[in-house]
């Protein structure tokens, strides 16, 4: 156990307390007073390099049933077979820390007066020195002595410096989605908050700077197709400042939704060119890919708006399942065992709109109690008729659970349409067009 006592290379060394249960009268007078360190064992400290030492209080208290009491303490440095020892026994790695680390202030031989309880010396540790040293379990190993009792357990100490170089970081990085609505404020505000992880003692700049590289990067390994929010509709202070005692730099952007069409984009940006010559930019933190979607208004369905060449009447709620809510039962469901078959729609739902659209989004659920016939290809038709259809977009999707939701992307339609064919070609089930069947829990849409 690491908090046993060092074995024989350590007697003589630590003052030790050792009653048992059964023998407490015959040391009852050892224990009137108590020495022992606040904090024992292992303690870390982080150490950030900044060119400035880093200070560790190391406390020695006194304590017991007579605090009145006079005492005195010391304070000594483990040597190498000292440590060596305490390894073996405890299953340990440590290593001294070099003399030159570090520097103590203070006095290691403590009088303590009557209305003293406590004790204290510093440590200060140079960050630089201790980074630069070799790999390895670097700490600063100390033993308290007393004439007085040691509470066994509490008179070992291992201070561990741990350096580290100081970052600054996006407060949110990574990928993120706001979506825009045509009845929505015109602008939106979005937190770019820059952070570092210490008490700041220093005034500097840093840079954000939009990189068309990151969402390239993203779209080839998402298999996406996000395109680049414009230049003129969002506003970005590119050169920042921290001032003096600021642990967060709370900056934003400003998207203007009036410089976009509806649908989808997103702004990559990146954090660099940090004037603070000691810190770093944290990598994992450096980038934020803010997603933008205008979304289209919602269309309520209605039963007058819809109508297909296979619903099912016995399954489900029929062409009202679209929209009567997400519940057991509450579906459409198309025709199955092949009693429709159109090679080239498959099933289809038809949605008469009220007034025709160039954009066009749609949510879609899955049925409430499985996937199984969840559709995983849709191909979407549009007319001004109702009659002569033209293919537009192929939407592809995976549902493997009940009631789990799809959002599709905002598409743009180069002409105004006012009728919608939805063709379900494939689903979990199989291939629509040759006789198999789709099924749907619930459905909205959104056009402009």
């Amino acid at each position: 156990m690491k908090k046993r006592i060092i074995a024989a290379s350590l007697i003589g060394l630590l003052v030790l307390g050792t009653s048992c249960e059964d023998k407490r009268d015959e040391f009852l007078s050892d224990y009137d007073t108590r020495m022992y360190f606040r904090n024992s064992d292992l303690q870390e400290q982080d150490c950030y390099i900044t060119g400035d030492l880093t200070n560790y209080t190391v406390s020695v208290v006194k304590a017991g049933s007579e605090l009145n009491a006079v005492a005195d303490a010391s304070v000594t440095m483990m040597d190498e077979a000292q440590l060596l020892a305490y390894n073996d026994q405890n299953v340990t790695n440590y290593s001294i820390l070099p003399s030159e680390c570090y520097t103590l202030n203070g006095e290691l031989k403590m009088d303590f007066a009557a209305d003293d309880l406590y004790r204290t010396f510093d440590v200060a540790f140079n960050p630089e020195l201790i980074y630069k040293l070799p790999k390895a379990n670097y700490v600063l190993p100390m033993v308290l002595n007393s004439s007085k009792t040691v509470t066994e357990n509490k008179n070992v100490i291992f201070v561990k410096p741990n350096p580290i170089i100081p970052t600054i970081f996006f407060k949110k990085s990574g990928f993120s989605s706001t979506s825009l609505s045509k009845s929505g404020p015109d602008q939106v505000k979005l937190d770019l908050s820059v952070i570092i992880p210490l008490a700041n003692k220093w005034e500097f700049e840093y840079t954000v700077k939009a990189d068309k590289d990151l969402l390239d990067a993203y779209n080839a390994e998402h298999h996406t197709s996000f395109q680049m929010l414009p230049a003129d509709a969002y506003t970005l202070t590119e050169t920042n400042r921290f001032g003096l005692g600021e642990k967060v730099a709370n900056n934003s952007i400003v998207v203007d939704k009036t410089k976009l069409d509806m649908g989808e984009y997103v702004l990559p940006l990146r954090l660099t060119n940090c004037t603070q010559p000691y810190f770093q930019i944290e990598e994992e933190k450096s980038v934020c890919l803010f997603s933008i979607i205008y979304t289209p208004a919602e269309i309520p369905l209605s039963l007058d708006m819809l109508s297909s060449n296979a619903t099912h009447a016995n399954d489900g709620t029929g062409l009202p399942g679209l929209f009567d809510g997400r519940g057991s039962g509450k579906h459409w469901h198309s025709n199955w065992a092949g009693q429709v078959v159109d090679p080239v729609y498959g099933h289809y739902i038809d949605f008469k709109l009220p007034n025709p659209i160039q954009f066009f989004a749609f949510d879609l659920w899955s049925r409430f109690e499985n996937a199984n016939g969840a559709p995983t290809k849709i191909v979407l038709y549009t007319s001004n008729d109702g009659s002569t259809w033209k293919e537009w977009k192929t939407v592809s999707m995976k549902l493997s659970g009940g009631d789990e939701e799809y959002n599709s992307s905002v598409f743009k339609s180069e002409t105004p349409f006012q009728y919608l064919r939805f063709s379900g070609v494939e689903s979990n089930a199989g291939n629509v067009t040759t006789g198999s069947f789709w099924n749907c829990g619930e459905m909205k849409i959104y056009g402009e």
